[in-house]
């Protein structure tokens, strides 16, 4: 189960609407949205630390 606050759909928080349930949250993902960004040929993700996630996901496997 993920825990931490569910964002409200019509009062979403700013910044990245999954930070308030995000264990990786830092105070900049409050200030704006995360850009969309591609972590391998068939794989986006709009988080700020997508691309050193999935570097690690890889390096362990």
């Amino acid at each position: 189960m993920i825990k931490g606050e569910i964002p409200s759909p019509t009062n979403p928080p700013s910044g990245c609407f999954f930070r308030t349930r995000c264990p990786l949250a830092v105070k900049d993902c409050a200030a704006a949205e995360p850009h969309l960004t591609e972590v391998s040929s068939n794989h986006r993700a709009a988080c700020r630390f997508a691309g050193e996630l999935f570097a690690r996901r890889l390096t362990a496997a």
